[in-house]
């Protein structure tokens, strides 16, 4: 025997045994008879006497405590327990000397091998020396053993058990759960704190079944008392859901709900014929809010889902939606296929649009990854790119294709659409177009080159007519030397004049690009300084173009009208020069010839435009005539000293 960890203690129910077997010890004559007597009591007993503790007597439930099976008797107990420690020696020789009764508590023995550690209450009980009874001899101890391995194995395994339960709840408090045990017909209930906790109730709060059975909602009570009385009768395994009904709260719905996961297994007692249910709850509030949210986004997605098929369907263009990453197409509708004529939804990756046969306008055939459809899924933007694709019956025809990615909230790359277009009429009338636009360019061609000819045949033609004219005028200058009365003359002179203003207006066209207009300040000024004479004139004219047919008949009226001034007042001078002003006076004004000059001014008759117009003077009917076609108005006055004309153009604007 081997004496373990335990602790000394006074005599105890088992001395009283002790001191029985040791009064028939000294009693009965017969040793048989005693041994028949100990080897019924349920402990072991022995005998050991003398100084050198040899046994006397063992009976058969002490013959099993030593390692090592054996004889016992005659033998000493260091030669019975040669492991036993000095401090058990020591313990046995004190009683023997002292005489008094003592007893250990838990001592470990070393059995045999294979049956595990044994645990003993151990009464040394002194015994005195006897000359009577059936064990006459010296003074000894007598040895009350009683087996308590279960008793300490369990305290043990419960000690453990509640260290390990403690740890227990601790990790399932961090991890927000709780923990419950149920036996019996649910009579013994328990529950952790923080078990009570996720029910709404305080940590201390004591749970039974009353207690756990009220903060369950009522139309729960039934399905979780089902469910945990099969598991017990089963003794399997329980998993229910419920809603717990915190203290002071009606339960009709007005409070947040608060919903439980409890799950269970039936567990054995390995110390007794039974068992219990031991589980673990936790909230899962959080959960069931999200479910009732995913079943209403699925309900609005379906109802989503059906508005967008019924707004893609009427579309006049193709759709097509596929899912990221792979490119798998998901959606498609009607006339998509209609357009490329082949279905397009076994399409299951982007390596499956190499099946479609298609070209870029540059003529090079388009890559699986050149779709727009699989550039979308990068997160590329297609604006609309123009392919000439094959379609499913074996004909070409061109297609516009929009793309985009389809983007989530967390700004992930979800998928892709794109919006299909068919453009085979529009990129045949754009070539029809084209046809037609370059026949247009080249009549437009031949009309430019018509016309470049036209204007240098008038520009050659005015330069052939002032050469004419010019020559008519030198004809009529000498023709004019030659007569010698001077009324004649001057008539020669004036049609020199009026020849030479008109060659002028054809010296203009043809130097001029435009021959249909001409600027007519230059123009004057011109004709003032060949008629007028340096320093007698003063011009003021505005750089204006106008039509060529007023050009003409205006130019004859400031030639007639300067030489008039020059003939009646003569020649101007710096001080009072003949003052010319061509232009508008004011911004709203109409386009105005004024001539004035400094001499006598001019006769009251033909202030009067209808005097003029009869006159016999062939400058005046001239004046009258020219300005007639023109429309001018014309106004003529005195301006003491001098005479001013003033006409008044339509076309100035």
């Amino acid at each position: 025997m081997t004496i373990g960890n335990g602790t000394a203690s006074t005599a105890s129910a088992s001395q009283t045994l002790g001191q029985l077997i040791s009064a028939l010890a000294q009693e009965l004559p017969d040793t048989q008879l005693l041994m028949r007597i100990v080897d019924r009591v349920p402990a072991g007993v022995a005998i050991v006497r003398g100084p050198e503790m040899r046994f006397t007597l063992v009976n058969k439930a002490y013959a099993e405590i030593p390692a090592t099976p054996g004889r016992i008797l005659g033998r000493t107990v260091a030669e019975v327990f040669p492991t036993m420690p000095a401090a058990g020696l020591s313990l046995l020789e004190k009683v023997y000397e002292t005489g008094e009764t003592l007893s250990l508590r838990g001592h470990q023995a070393v059995t045999d091998l294979g049956r595990g550690p044994t645990f003993w209450d151990m009464d040394f009980i002194a015994l005195p020396e006897t000359d009577g009874g059936c064990q006459p001899g010296e003074k000894g101890v007598l040895i009350v053993a009683r087996d308590v391995t279960r008793q300490i194995l369990s305290e043990r395994a419960g000690e453990s058990l509640r260290a390990t339960e403690a740890r227990l709840n601790i990790a399932l408090e961090a991890a927000d759960l709780g923990a419950w045990s149920a036996r019996g017909e649910l009579s013994e209930f328990m529950s952790s704190p923080h078990a009570a906790v996720l029910h709404g109730l305080s940590p201390d709060t004591v749970i039974d079944h009353d207690t756990a059975m009220s903060v369950i909602h009522p139309d729960d009570r039934v399905a979780v008392w089902t469910a945990l009385e099969r598991a017990i009768a089963e003794k399997g395994v329980v998993s229910v859901e419920y809603r717990a009904v915190p203290p002071g709260s009606s339960g009709d719905g007005a409070e947040p709900e608060r919903w439980i996961a409890s799950h269970g297994r039936w567990i054995d007692d390995p110390f007794t014929s039974g068992g219990q249910l031991f589980g673990i709850v936790r909230d899962i509030t959080g959960r069931k809010r999200a479910e009732a949210e995913r079943e209403r986004l699925i309900s609005r997605m379906a109802g989503d889902q059906a508005r967008f098929e019924a707004l893609v369907e009427s579309l006049p263009a193709g759709v097509l939606v596929a899912e990221a990453p792979g490119g798998r197409i998901v959606y498609g509708n009607r006339r998509i296929e209609t357009i490329l004529r082949h279905p397009v939804l076994p399409s299951a990756n982007v390596d499956a649009y190499a099946e479609w046969v298609g070209w870029h306008a540059d003529g090079r055939p388009v890559e699986a990854t050149q779709w727009p459809l699989a550039r979308a899924l990068k997160g590329e933007f297609i604006a609309g790119d123009e392919y000439l694709y094959q379609r499913g019956d074996g004909t070409t025809g061109w297609i516009r294709v929009c793309g985009a990615p389809i983007i989530d909230t967390s700004g992930t790359i979800i998928g892709s659409v794109i919006v299909l277009y068919d453009v085979d009429r529009e990129k045949q009338a754009e070539v029809a177009l084209r046809n037609s636009e370059e026949r247009v360019r080249s009549v437009l061609d031949e009309k430019e080159t018509l016309l470049a000819q036209k204007d240098m045949l008038l520009k050659e033609v005015n330069h052939r007519v002032k050469n004419s004219l010019q020559l008519v005028a030198s004809l009529l200058n000498l023709q004019g030397r030659q007569v010698e009365d001077a009324k004649s003359r001057q008539a020669f002179e004036d049609a020199v004049s009026r020849v030479g203003a008109i060659a002028q207006v054809h010296e203009q066209l043809y130097k001029n690009d435009d021959v249909s207009r001409v600027e007519f300040g230059s123009y004057l000024r011109t004709l003032c300084t060949q008629y007028g004479g340096e320093g007698s004139v003063a011009i003021d004219a505005a750089t204006l173009e106008i039509p060529t047919d007023a050009a003409i008949p205006l130019g004859l009226l400031a030639v007639e009208l300067l030489t008039n001034a020059l003939k009646h007042a003569g020649p101007g001078t710096p001080e009072q020069p003949i003052e010319i002003f061509f232009g508008r006076p004011d911004a709203e004004g109409e386009l105005s010839l004024i001539v004035r000059d400094h001499g006598p001014g001019i006769a009251p008759d033909f202030l009067d435009a209808r005097n003029r117009r009869r006159s016999g003077s062939l400058g005046m009917r001239l004046i009258e005539s020219l300005a007639g076609q023109i429309e001018a108005e014309v106004q003529v006055e005195n301006a003491g000293p001098g005479v001013r004309w003033t006409l008044k153009l339509p076309f100035g604007r």
